[in-house]
């Protein structure tokens, strides 16, 4: 709340919270940062959980929130939204990309019904994959086809938690809380489907609707989060991975804990681009792709000497 473009001391923090204070320095703390901060907090735990539940559920540990093209599927929307409407205003925005997402995770679901696609969690990864490239391609003919919406798209693309109000995050909130909740139960299922497919029907548990369940908590944390603040790097794959180097494999405990990791390493993202722009701020998209992958590199790193020792 403190730090950014302009930075306030302690004291003037408590000032304003006491209602003293000048109208600008309230309008930069309680307008602006205060509500990227909660967006901070529902998106960062939203994409830590769900990548978590992605690595554990298709057993890949290269796995990302966006593989299932739940992501691609919220870029469709805005790009759909922009041609048809004219504006990519933030409630425009905001609903057309929560539409696409949905729209996205409804046909994996179906996918996900089919004989074929429930005992395989390779084929449903593949299937999602396709699936992105898809709509990535679709989304692609309509950006460069329409120069207003390539202008306006590319504001959205790149990733960031400004200009959404709190209206906004209390939007979503409901879906983030839902899904958070649905991941916390399903931990402990997961922890028995790592055993292996056939360990896990032993014990009695469903693998196909296990699978399905997971897809569709996923689906419910990504789309609001992707919906409210862009397609974020990174930090659905990276915070899990760092969370295991310190707490072990226990998939239950790693979603709790890449929930609470999450959001703070979003929100330091934030800061540094508050602070490094001089005035012009680094979208925290772009903070999160460089950091996380440095932060990935040097925990590989560690964990690979600390082995050879």
């Amino acid at each position: 709340m403190a730090l950014g473009s302009k930075s306030l001391s302690l004291s003037d923090l408590l000032a304003l919270s006491s209602g003293d204070g000048s109208i600008a320095d309230r309008l930069i703390v309680f307008d602006l940062r205060f509500s990227r901060t909660v967006n901070a907090l529902l998106v960062g735990a939203a994409l830590g959980a769900s990548g978590a539940i992605m690595q554990s559920v298709i057993r890949n540990p290269i796995a990302d929130p966006g593989v299932l093209g739940i992501s691609a599927g919220a870029s469709l929307g805005v790009a759909s939204g922009i041609m048809l409407l004219g504006a990519a205003g933030l409630w425009i925005g905001l609903l057309s990309s929560l539409l696409g997402a949905l729209l996205a995770a409804g046909f994996l679901f179906l996918c996900a019904m089919l004989p074929s696609f429930r005992s395989s969690a390779v084929r449903i990864t593949l299937c999602g994959i396709a699936f992105s490239a898809v709509l990535a391609g679709i989304t692609q003919g309509i950006v460069l086809t329409n120069d207003k919406v390539l202008d306006q798209f590319r504001f959205w693309q790149v990733g960031s938690l400004t200009a959404r109000p709190l209206e906004a995050a209390a939007w979503v909130a409901p879906l983030v809380l839902a899904g958070l909740i649905f991941s916390w139960f399903i931990g402990g299922k997961l922890n028995i489907l790592d055993l292996g497919d056939d360990s896990a029907q032993a014990l009695g548990i469903s693998v196909a609707m296990v699978r399905t369940s997971s897809l569709l908590i996923v689906a419910l944390l990504c789309g609001p989060a992707t919906a409210l603040a862009g397609p974020v790097a990174f930090i659905g794959f990276a915070v899990p991975h760092m969370v295991r180097l310190f707490i072990g494999h226990d998939t239950k405990q790693v979603i709790r804990f890449s929930a609470l990791a999450a959001p703070s390493l979003l929100l330091v993202c934030d800061i540094i681009g508050r602070l490094v722009g001089h005035g012009a701020e680094v979208p925290v998209g772009i903070v999160t792709a460089v950091l996380g992958s440095i932060l990935l590199m040097l925990l590989v790193a560690f964990s690979a000497r600390r082995k050879l020792t």
